[in-house]
C-alpha cells in the first residue's frame, strides 16, 4: 500500500476532493450531498485535464501532477489566499491584484522550468501529498457523519421558540393567504422626491387599490440576506459589526437566519403551506431559481474559485468583453431577467390555484436592482450600456428603472388581487432603498423603502408611518392573528463590506 501511495499521484483527484468535501462541511445543511459530489466530479475531471496536458509535456506522471496540482491549487484556493493577503498580510498592496496575479504567474513559471531541469523522482512528495489529502479527508468524512445523524436541519425547523407575545392563532380569526412580494431596491417615494425631486406614483397606485403605503418606511440594515433575515425573523441580528464592516462569514451567516426563520415556523405549526418563489432556501422549501449575486447552494463553495472571484471584482469587464461574455454565455448574466419574469408569471398561476390550505407566498423580484436591463419603455439595453452604467452608476438610469417596474407591478398586483377576490393579503415591500452615493452618501436614504399592506378587512390600525422592516410582521400577525407581539425599537444600522474598509459619510 505504502509503495502505490510512492508511485501513484492520488493527490491529483484528492486535492479537488478534499476542497469540495470541505466546503461542504462548512456549510453542512444548505449543499445537498448530491450538488457537491457533482461539484467535487467536475473539478476531478478538470484537474484530470490539467494533468494529461502536464504529462504530455513533462512525460513524467509525478511532474505532470505537481505542476497540475499548483494550477488547480491556485484555482480552488485563489479566493482563499486574496482574502488572506487582504486580512493578514503586513503588506497590504499583496492582495492588489496588479501584484497577486503577476507573483502568482512567475511562481508557476518558476516551478515549471524547476521540473523540467530536475532530476528529482518526487517519491516522499507524492507519499506526503497522498497521506495529507487522505487525512484531510477521512476528517472531514467523519464530521460530516457525525453531522448527519444529527439532523439539525429538521429539529430547527420545528423548534418552536416564538418571540413573546406569539401563540397559536385563535380558531376565531380567519387565515388569509399571506403574499409577500419583495422588491429588491425599491426605493421610498418619499426618498426619491427628497432625493432627486422625482415624483413615482406607486402610492397612489397602492392607495387607490385599498392598501396602507407606509411613507416614511424603513429598512433596518442596508444589505439584502441580512433585512431579509432580520425581517423574518422579527428582531435584529447579533453578529453584524458595523463598525468593522461585514465579511463573507457575516453574509453567510444569514443563510440559517432565513433558512429556519420564525415567521415561517409560526405559519407551517399553523398550518400554512409556504411556496417559495425567492432566491433563498427556506426549511423544506428550498429556492427554485437561478441566481449569482448570493452565497447558497454549491455557489457557497465555488464562489471562492479563481474564475468566479475575478468575475466578482470585474464583472463589467466580462459583459463588456464579446470574448468573455461568450464564455460566461449570455444567460448567466441576463438570468435576472428569466427569473423576474418567471416570478411574475408563478405568483399568478398561485393565485389562481385552488387550495385547500391558506398558504405563505414568497417572491422575491431583481426588481429595480441594478443592472438595470430596460429603459422606462421596457426596452432592453445592450451590453454596452450596461457595463457603462455598471462603471459609472446613474441615479437616471435607476429612476427611469422604477418607471419600468411600475409597467411591471401594477397590472400584477391588480391580477392578483381579482384572482383572489381580494381575499389575500398583500405586503409589497423592498429590503433596503437606493444606495447611490453620488454627488454625497447619505446612509438614510440606503434604508427608505417601499412598504404598501393590503388586509382584506381593511384594517390598519396598528400600521404606522415610519414602521421598519424589523415591526412589519409583528404588526401583521398582531392585526390578523389577534397576537400579541410586542413592537422593538425602530433603528437603523448602516454596514458596509469589509474588503472595501470604508464607510460613507454620515448621516447628517
Amino acid at each position: 500500500m505504502v509503495e502505490k501511495l510512492k508511485s501513484i499521484p492520488l493527490y491529483v483527484i484528492l486535492v479537488p476532493v478534499s476542497f469540495v468535501l470541505h466546503g461542504y462541511i462548512q456549510h453542512f445543511g444548505f449543499i445537498q450531498a448530491t450538488d457537491a459530489a457533482w461539484l467535487a466530479l467536475i473539478y476531478c475531471a478538470f484537474s484530470e485535464c490539467v494533468f494529461l496536458l502536464s504529462w504530455y509535456i513533462f512525460k513524467k506522471s509525478k511532474k505532470a501532477a505537481l505542476m497540475s496540482v499548483a494550477w488547480i491549487g491556485i484555482y480552488l484556493y485563489f479566493g482563499a489566499l486574496h482574502d488572506f493577503l487582504r486580512t493578514y498580510s503586513p503588506f497590504p498592496f499583496l492582495y492588489r491584484y496588479r501584484i497577486m496575479m503577476p507573483m502568482i504567474l512567475v511562481s508557476l513559471v518558476i516551478l515549471f522550468i524547476y521540473l523540467k531541469k530536475t532530476e528529482n523522482k518526487f517519491t516522499r512528495t507524492t507519499l506526503f501529498l497522498n497521506i495529507l489529502f487522505l487525512i484531510y479527508i477521512s476528517i472531514d468524512t467523519v464530521d460530516a457523519l457525525w453531522k448527519s445523524t444529527r439532523k439539525m436541519e429538521k429539529t430547527l425547523f420545528m423548534n418552536e421558540v416564538y418571540p413573546g407575545g406569539m401563540s397559536l392563532i385563535p380558531d376565531s380569526c380567519l387565515k388569509p393567504d399571506i403574499y409577500l412580494l419583495l422588491f429588491d431596491e425599491y426605493a421610498s417615494t418619499l426618498s426619491l422626491k427628497e432625493r432627486y425631486n422625482f415624483h413615482n406614483d406607486i402610492d397612489s397606485f397602492f392607495e387607490s387599490s385599498g392598501f396602507s403605503v407606509q411613507k416614511e418606511s424603513t429598512s433596518n440594515y442596508n444589505y439584502t440576506p441580512f433585512s431579509i433575515a432580520s425581517t423574518l425573523n422579527m428582531t435584529y441580528l447579533n453578529w453584524p459589526k458595523p463598525e468593522r464592516g461585514v465579511n463573507r462569514d457575516d453574509f453567510l451567516k444569514c443563510n440559517p437566519a432565513i433558512l429556519n426563520n420564525t415567521m415561517i415556523k409560526f405559519l407551517v405549526h399553523n398550518g400554512y403551506d409556504i411556496v417559495n418563489l425567492s432566491v433563498f432556501d427556506l426549511a423544506g422549501y428550498p429556492s427554485k431559481l437561478r441566481q449569482s449575486f448570493l452565497p447558497v447552494k454549491t455557489k457557497m463553495i465555488a464562489e471562492g474559485t479563481m474564475f468566479p472571484r475575478l468575475y466578482k471584482d470585474f464583472e463589467s469587464v466580462f459583459i463588456g468583453s464579446e470574448l468573455l461574455s461568450a464564455l460566461m454565455g449570455e444567460d448567466y448574466f441576463f438570468q435576472h431577467i428569466s427569473n423576474n419574469n418567471l416570478l411574475f408569471s408563478d405568483v399568478v398561476k398561485e393565485s389562481e390555484r385552488m387550495h385547500v390550505k391558506p398558504r405563505f407566498i414568497y417572491a422575491h423580484f431583481y426588481l429595480p436592482h441594478e443592472p438595470f436591463f430596460f429603459d422606462e419603455h421596457g426596452k432592453r439595453k445592450n451590453n454596452k450600456t450596461l457595463v457603462q452604467e455598471e462603471i459609472n452608476p446613474s441615479a437616471t438610469a435607476y429612476l427611469k428603472y422604477v418607471l419600468y417596474t411600475n409597467t411591471r407591478i401594477k397590472p400584477f398586483i391588480q391580477t392578483i388581487m381579482k384572482n383572489t377576490g381580494r381575499k389575500a393579503s398583500i405586503i409589497a415591500l423592498s429590503d433596503h432603498g437606493f444606495r447611490f452615493y453620488k454627488p454625497v452618501g447619505v446612509p438614510l436614504w440606503h434604508f427608505q423603502n417601499l412598504n404598501a399592506v393590503y388586509f382584506p378587512n381593511r384594517n390598519y390600525h396598528l400600521l404606522y408611518d415610519s414602521i421598519s422592516n424589523v415591526n412589519e410582521f409583528r404588526v401583521v400577525l398582531n392585526s390578523l392573528f389577534d397576537q400579541q407581539l410586542p413592537l422593538l425599537r425602530d433603528s437603523t444600522i448602516y454596514l458596509f463590506d469589509h474588503k472595501y474598509m470604508h464607510t460613507p459619510p454620515l448621516e447628517k
